[in-house]
């Protein structure tokens, strides 16, 4: 409470959990979105709302099932760095040993955390491959991914084509016009 702006116990839990509005808006886009992909793909769409099975699905929608099984080591290594630290503080204190202990954990949890990332964007384009989407959709699926998959699974030109997708496959975005009529280079070679 503050003793220039008296603030109620209900403004203050509203305040703190303002942000949970937004989060939970785009998980429930994402998760619609993701049940008419999936029915797409041929799976169960209810798989969509159980955590971790649903992330497992989106990967092998993108044919990328060894991708997901390293994103779960990651994420496993980044648990145990956070343990190990905390671990570590509370036994040793605040030793010069405990921090330089806390510093590596916390360093080998950012990189692995930037690896998990990268690893998800990269499941994100074979997505959009599989759905026989291109590069501006693999953008918005990594920028607005709940919006993009209700785009794609609510879509009636969209379909599902798999995860071995090749270029003779990619319509839904093709450019109309002389734009790509360099005759180096053709929009089939991006």
């Amino acid at each position: 409470m503050s003793k220039y702006y008296p603030v109620d116990e209900v403004t203050m839990f509203v305040l703190n959990h303002a942000f949970l509005v937004p989060v939970g808006l785009v998980l429930l886009f994402a998760v619609i979105g993701l049940w008419k992909m999936f029915v797409k793909a041929g799976e169960k769409g209810w798989k969509a709302l159980i955590p971790g099975l649903n992330i497992y699905l989106l990967f092998k929608i993108a044919g990328e099932t060894r991708l997901f099984v390293k994103v779960v080591i990651d994420m496993a290594i980044i648990l145990i760095a956070f343990v190990v630290g905390t671990v570590s503080a509370r036994v040793m204190g605040n030793s010069d040993t405990a921090s330089a202990i806390d510093m590596i954990t916390g360093i080998a949890a950012f990189v692995f955390a930037l690896v998990a990332v990268v690893r998800l964007i990269k499941v994100n384009a074979s997505v959009a491959a599989s759905f026989g989407l291109g590069v501006m959709w693999f953008i918005f699926m990594v920028i607005l991914p709940g919006i993009t998959y209700i785009v794609v699974g609510f879509s009636k030109k969209i379909k599902y084509i798999g995860p071995d997708a090749g270029p003779e496959d990619f319509e839904n975005d093709e450019p109309e016009g002389s734009r790509f009529t360099n005759p180096y280079t053709s929009y089939k070679d991006f």
